[in-house]
């Protein structure tokens, strides 16, 4: 399995960086050629009661 960090998402959307974002143009063309699976998922912060104060 692997984790699609949210900057792949952002070159891809943003077209900005010369290098990075024709990767995460072929990582998006890879899942809809169905080569491989995307899946986001909402991660659920910790709360900031658990953090010490001192």
């Amino acid at each position: 399995m692997y984790i699609l960090d949210a900057n792949v998402i952002v070159r891809f959307l943003a077209n900005d960086d010369e290098i990075q974002s024709p990767i995460a143009y072929r990582i998006f063309e890879k899942a809809v050629n169905e080569e491989l699976t995307l899946v986001l998922q909402k991660r659920r912060r910790e709360s900031p009661t658990s953090l010490e104060v001192g």
